[in-house]
């Protein structure tokens, strides 16, 4: 996993550290420079118990109830963390639950403040402190403090309530395949994992991308775009394959290219609309189909993955 150290010189935050990697993973970590996440007593322990210098932020827990320092234990961490002389703070973080509630929102940022304060006691200095979500960051900007973690935001994706506010222009330009094979099938034939057998005959293309790819089992109908026209799904997508409806679509050939979400021609299929189609929230799909695709960050030649701009 480390064979150089291609961490150094990089703000890397590796949250999660200490109790759960290992003593030779933490000591490893922190020799290449990493900034690591203390979020407990353990964290902490663990990586004061390497003698290694290291960087580090602290995870406070505001009210979210999931990682982080519980404010019982502030004083007493941050006194340590001060007493540790191969330890550098370098910033407090948090995450805010029911951002769409004002007053636990104001709940936690007091209890945000609070932990600022009790490390500037414990005689800490130009700390990073964030606390700002990205919908943190758009709709509350006394809690920007001096960093943000701006999440989906920082792809473009925002949710409706926030797009009648704020424009933003999703970096994802589409999410792409290829055909694999075209054939003509009869009437009374099942085309894939199809609902029932052919009223009439029908052109089909198989596509090189399934569910295993984060893409939602039951398409509901979902289309890919082929030659610039919509091309539904066929019943259920495969594991690593889907069946669409070419019948309509002049001159379709393997490897023609089969566009997932993104714009072909004049035609345009949104994350939005496989999300509401096939009833995945749209936070939950992205990171699915993210972690299932192959990233490409230019406009190079032709494969399955990301395109991104």
């Amino acid at each position: 996993m480390f064979q150089d150290n291609t961490l150094s010189g990089k703000h890397i935050l590796v949250t999660g550290g200490g109790s759960g990697i290992g003593y030779a993973m933490t000591k490893r970590f922190l020799e290449l420079g990493a900034t690591v996440s203390i979020f407990d007593w353990t964290s902490l322990d663990a990586f004061v118990a390497t003698g290694s210098r290291f960087s580090a932020h602290v995870k406070i827990d505001c009210g979210f109830g999931r990682f982080g320092l519980e404010q019982s234990n502030w004083e007493a961490a941050f006194a340590q963390m001060r007493a540790t002389p191969h330890l550098h703070l370098a910033g407090i973080y948090a995450h805010f639950a029911h951002t769409d509630r004002p007053d636990a929102v104001d709940a936690q940022k007091q209890n945000f403040q609070r932990a600022i304060d009790t490390a500037e006691a414990a005689g800490f200095r130009d700390l990073e402190n964030m606390a700002a979500s990205s919908r943190i960051a758009l709709g509350r900007k006394d809690l920007i403090f001096n960093a943000i973690n701006p999440g989906r935001g920082l792809y473009g994706w925002l949710e409706d309530s926030w797009r009648e506010t704020f424009t933003a222009q999703p970096v994802v330009r589409k999410l792409f395949t290829k055909v694999l094979q075209v054939k003509s099938l009869a009437a009374g034939s099942w085309p894939g994992y199809a609902n029932g057998p052919l009223d009439a005959p029908m052109r089909i293309a198989v596509l090189a991308t399934g569910f295993a790819d984060g893409l939602p089992r039951v398409a509901n109908g979902l289309p890919a775009l082929i030659r610039g026209q919509r091309a539904p799904t066929l019943g259920m997508r495969s594991t690593e394959h889907a069946v669409v409806d070419v019948t309509g679509i002049e001159g379709v050939s393997p490897g023609d290219e089969a566009v997932i979400v993104g714009r072909q021609g004049d035609e345009v299929i949104s994350f939005d609309e496989v999300a509401a189609t096939s009833g995945i929230p749209l936070i939950e799909l992205l990171p699915r189909v993210a972690r299932g695709a192959i990233r490409r960050y230019s406009n190079g030649a032709a494969g399955s993955g990301i395109d991104s701009l």
